[in-house]
């Protein structure tokens, strides 16, 4: 036979494995929700991305025209007072 504390003991650790249940459904939610929310993120960056490659490819294709008709000496002269920050 049980005593009271027993049968105590046993409600409280059915009581603590149905919270513990449902905080865990809780906590699977939110990670499921951050993981979309994170796909979403981490595709909105690759499109950014995207982006400025096409940028940085217009400037490739403009460098490449100038050093192409001969539009920009091989050695700049350049005295120390100049500097140039793309160098």
């Amino acid at each position: 036979m049980a005593t009271p504390k027993f049968r105590g003991l046993a409600k409280a650790m059915a009581l603590l494995e149905h919270n513990l249940e449902d905080g865990a459904g809780k906590l699977m939610e939110k990670i499921e929700s951050v993981g979309s929310r994170g796909e979403t993120a981490l595709a909105d960056g690759h499109t950014k991305v995207d982006g400025i490659a096409g940028r940085v490819a217009e400037v490739e294709d403009f460098v490449a025209a100038i050093e192409g008709s001969n539009g920009a000496p091989d050695q700049p002269s350049i005295t120390p007072l100049e500097t140039n920050r793309w160098r």
